[in-house]
């Protein structure tokens, strides 16, 4: 009597993890692991080219001199992939804390044109809007 036997089925390999979506998704990534190179992508950083797995950026503050293998090895041990990560100089975007920074002054900005915030303003001659998450308006509790 022959038993049929069921196939074997093979472990599948774990799915390599998804390449993040955007540069600001990528600097995320890799921010649990490795803090100082993400705020340095964060802070320093103008994006001039993002196709994983290839990075290019233009370096706006002095960096290490291999910050680019630094962020490439990074990358590899976040996605499990080769990163091909150069600096340039060519032009690019500004960097993501710049960007914030915009984003901010311009929604100040459109708060200050609303009527009764330009109404209390003129009525109060220097006064300005602040965020009021930046550290430097918190009062000692």
């Amino acid at each position: 009597p022959s038993h049929s036997q069921a196939p074997v089925q093979e472990a599948a390999a774990p799915a390599p993890p998804a390449m993040p979506a955007d540069f600001a998704a990528m600097v995320e990534v890799i921010r649990p692991r490795h803090a100082r190179l993400a705020a340095e992508l964060h802070d320093y950083v103008s994006l001039v080219r993002y196709a994983p797995p290839e990075l290019a950026f233009r370096i706006l503050q002095p960096l290490d001199a291999d910050f680019p293998r630094q962020v490439a090895a990074a990358l590899r041990e976040v996605t499990g992939e080769p990163w091909d990560v150069r600096s340039t100089d060519a032009p690019g975007q500004p960097s993501l804390r710049e960007q914030e920074q915009a984003e901010k002054e311009a929604r100040l900005a459109q708060i200050s044109a609303t009527p009764i915030v330009a109404a209390a303003l003129e009525a109060f001659p220097g006064a300005r809007l602040v965020d009021p998450d930046d550290e430097q308006y918190r009062s000692e509790g």
